[in-house]
C-alpha cells in the first residue's frame, strides 16, 4: 500500500509539476506583457 501510494505521488509530481510550472510561467509572461503594454 505504501509503495503504491509513493508511486502515485511520484507520478503526480512528475506529470503535474511540469505543466503547473509552464502554466505559471506563461501566466507570469501574460501578466508582465499586460503591465508593459
Amino acid at each position: 500500500m505504501l509503495v503504491k501510494r509513493w508511486i502515485n505521488i511520484r507520478m503526480m509530481l512528475l506529470t503535474g509539476s511540469v505543466p503547473n510550472r509552464t502554466l505559471h510561467l506563461a501566466w507570469d509572461r501574460l501578466l508582465q506583457g499586460d503591465d508593459l503594454s
